[in-house]
C-alpha cells in the first residue's frame, strides 16, 4: 500500500478494544488481521480499479483479505455447526473439523481419502463436519449436493460421497439428475424417497446457507477445512492432517 500511496498514515486498533468490537461486530469480520480504511480511499488513484476488494459501512471500507490474497492469521469466530448439518462423530468431541467442499472439485476428491482415514482412526476423538460449496464453474455439482443431502437424509452420507468421487468423471460431464438417482439405487437407498427429496430441491435452502457461511469466512476455494480454529487449504495429506489433530487433542 505504502508502493501507491507513500502518504498513507496507519494505525493499530486492538480487536478485545470497545473501537475494535464495534468494527468487528460492523463488518462481521471473521479472521484477523482486518484492515479498514477511511472513506479518504475513495481518492486514491487505484480506488476505481480495486473497489470490488473493499466493502463500505458507515464512511469506512474493509478490506476483503481472502480476494486480496491476504491469508488469515487469526479466526475470531468459526463455522456454526447445527443440528441440520452433515455430521458423522460424537458432537462433543474435543477437535471439530469442518469441511467446504464439491463433489466435482478434482482435488476434494483427492482430499476424501485422508478425511475417511481421519473418521476411520479418530472416531471417537473427532467430530466431522461436512458443508456444501459447489464452485459455480462446476455445472453438476450443486446438484450432486442435494443428492448427498437426500442420501445422508437415509443415513448414507458417507457411502453416497464415496460413490459420488469414485464415478466423478462420468457425472461430471453428465446433464440432468439421473446418474444421482442410478447411484442411490447402487447403494440400496429408499429410491422413491431419494428421488422425490432430489426433484424437489429439498435442500437447496440448507446449500445456500453453506455457500452464503463459506463466503463470510473468506473460504472460495475447495477444499477449505477448519481444524477447531486452524484453516488447511487445498487437498492435505493425512499425515498433515494427523499432526494437526495430534497437536489439538494435546491442547
Amino acid at each position: 500500500l505504502r508502493r501507491v500511496m507513500p502518504t498513507i498514515s496507519v494505525s493499530k486498533i486492538d480487536s478485545n478494544s470497545d473501537e475494535g468490537k464495534k468494527i468487528i461486530g460492523d463488518f462481521g469480520i471473521k479472521s484477523l488481521p482486518a484492515f479498514i480504511f477511511s472513506e479518504n480511499i475513495e481518492k486514491a488513484s487505484f480506488f476505481g480499479q480495486f473497489q470490488p476488494l473493499f466493502e463500505k459501512k458507515n464512511n469506512l471500507y474493509v478490506m476483503k483479505n481472502e480476494a486480496a490474497g491476504i491469508k488469515a492469521g487469526k479466526f475470531i469466530g468459526l463455522p456454526e455447526i447445527s443440528d441440520s448439518d452433515i455430521k458423522i462423530g460424537p458432537t462433543d468431541a474435543k477437535v471439530k473439523i469442518v469441511e467446504f467442499s464439491d463433489f466435482q472439485c478434482p482435488f476434494c476428491k483427492a482430499f476424501h481419502p485422508s478425511i475417511k482415514k481421519v473418521i476411520e482412526e479418530y472416531r471417537e476423538e473427532v467430530l466431522y463436519v461436512y458443508k456444501h460449496l459447489p464452485l459455480s464453474f462446476h455445472s453438476q455439482a450443486e446438484n450432486a449436493a442435494l443428492a448427498s443431502e437426500c442420501a445422508n437424509e437415509q443415513n448414507k452420507f458417507l457411502a453416497y460421497a464415496d460413490k459420488l468421487f469414485e464415478e466423478q468423471d462420468n457425472w461430471g460431464k453428465s446433464e440432468g439428475t439421473q446418474n444421482f438417482k442410478t447411484y442411490a439405487s447402487q447403494i440400496k437407498l429408499n429410491t422413491l424417497q431419494f428421488n422425490q427429496c432430489l426433484d424437489s430441491k429439498k435442500y437447496q435452502e440448507k446449500i445456500n446457507k453453506d455457500i452464503k457461511e463459506a463466503a463470510n469466512f473468506g473460504v472460495s476455494g475447495t477444499p477449505g477445512t477448519f481444524i477447531n480454529d486452524r484453516f488447511e487449504s487445498g487437498a492435505v495429506g493425512f499425515e498433515a492432517l494427523k499432526k494437526t489433530i495430534d497437536e489439538e487433542l494435546q491442547k
